[in-house]
């Protein structure tokens, strides 16, 4: 798949270190989607609490994306990387010191906003976007999703085999925890080294350099393909986070146990992951010429899955048909997660505002994180984990892919009449180096 890209390797290396060092930062969250029970309790959290944490990172990162439309144009991805690795993985120490309280766990949350999303993604977006050519983001972004697939594979291998290991005890867990704080500092080393210092702005002072970043954000919010595929990535992002509830909703419903259920979750995410996302992104790039059109399929049979998850009988006889409709959704979630950046990198914008189109399309594609985590635990909890609850759940991310359908419909329209490549008109007077001083 990644001799589809058509790089040297100097450029592959430099694309699997984003790849891989993107994976590890955000587990210090995301293994709740395979350990989620013991993660809650080893932080002392019941689940409308730990909703409240994420939806707290939620808000810092849609706020935080505002700046970071400037933030991301005028600071290389090199240094925006490496800085919130590092403060990432100083986290984790709090979360294993036996102290942690609700009130630390916001303030966590509101550190992770800014280091996990407001300030990171974008970076590591812009660094994608800007290796490849427009006419191979599909298969780009959807190799680096097989990429961080695949070490979410080996990650989780190994820490639930510690976890197991170790008597499926919170001495475990913090274990775990500690080993992922000090990977995330010591890749933070490794994206300072290996990755360059690149530079897309035609200015040469600092003053030229703000000025430029700052037009650069504001002719970014004129382009509709861009704030359309953000809606469209904004219902694949709000179905993603729903799918960390896969697991107690098998546990809770079914009685299926937390190792079975952690398996479930790892084939079910991590192996499903590696091949959904390079595989949707060859069919949106050779297939359909533009992966709007894809897109607008994966979200029809996104809703069908999720109706009849909602319809089917919860009785124990129905355990197997509900994980395999389970299974497929997820297949649909990760080949939209693969291809939804894609549509940005499409549409021809240059590479020296790439860091603005990535923070305003990140803005509404995150935006979820704002309400989704808190909504779906506070269904569960309000409802005390039975049926209802879930029944909400899955209700709410069908209403979600209904917006997806309805923007990609939209895009596609748009395509239609404008054509695919809009490019930024960027005047010949912006781009000399600004004669202003520090």
């Amino acid at each position: 798949m990644l001799k589809k890209l058509h790089v040297d390797s100097a450029t592959l290396k430099k694309f699997l270190v984003v790849c891989i060092s993107s994976e590890f930062i955000y587990y210090v969250y995301a293994i709740r989607n395979t350990l989620y029970t013991p993660y809650r309790e080893m932080l002392g959290l019941s689940n409308t609490q730990l909703g409240m944490v994420l939806t707290i990172m939620g808000w810092v990162a849609f706020f935080g994306g505002i700046p970071s439309a400037w933030v991301l144009n005028r600071f290389s991805a090199r240094k925006l990387q490496a800085i919130n690795l590092s403060l990432s993985g100083l986290t984790c120490f709090y979360m294993i010191s036996g102290k942690v309280t609700y009130a630390g766990m916001l303030v966590v949350g509101v550190i992770w906003g800014f280091t996990l999303e407001a300030f990171y993604w974008g970076a590591v977006t812009k660094s994608v976007r800007c290796m490849f050519a427009d006419d191979r983001q599909g298969i780009a972004f959807g190799s680096m999703e097989m990429t961080r697939g695949l070490t979410n594979v080996i990650e989780n291998m190994i820490f639930v085999s510690v976890f197991a290991w170790m008597g499926e005890t919170l001495f475990g867990m913090r274990v775990i925890m500690g080993i992922v704080g000090i990977l995330l500092i010591l890749m933070a080393v490794g994206v300072w080294v290996l990755l360059p210092e690149e530079e897309y702005l035609h200015s040469v002072t600092n003053a030229g350099k703000n000025k430029e970043s700052l037009k650069g954000a504001i002719a970014c919010l004129k382009i509709p393909q861009l704030w359309l595929a953000g809606f469209m990535g904004m219902g694949v992002y709000a179905v993603y986070i729903g799918t960390s509830y896969f697991q107690p909703f098998l546990e809770d419903i079914f009685s299926v146990p937390t190792i079975l259920v952690s398996i479930f979750a790892i084939v079910s995410t991590s192996y499903v992951r590696m091949f959904a996302g390079p595989v949707s992104g060859v069919i949106g790039n050779k297939v359909f010429k533009s992966t709007a059109y894809w897109m607008r399929i994966l979200f029809a049979v996104g809703v069908l899955m999720l109706v009849g998850i909602v319809a089917s009988p919860k009785t124990a006889g129905m355990v197997w048909p509900v994980t395999i409709l389970l299974v497929v959704l997820q297949i649909v979630v990760f080949m939209l997660r693969g291809v939804y950046y894609a549509p940005i990198g499409e549409s021809g914008i240059p590479r020296e505002v790439s860091g603005s189109a990535m923070a305003i399309a990140i803005l509404l594609i995150q935006s979820p994180m704002c309400w989704a985590y808190v909504v779906y635990a506070a269904l569960i909890d309000r409802y005390n984990s039975t049926i209802t609850g879930y029944k909400w759940m899955f209700i709410v991310m069908a209403c979600l892919y209904g917006i997806g359908f309805i923007a990609s419909s939209i895009l596609i329209a748009v395509i239609k009449k404008r054509g695919l490549k809009v490019n930024v008109a960027v005047k010949a007077e912006d781009k000399k180096p600004s004669s202003q001083t520090d």
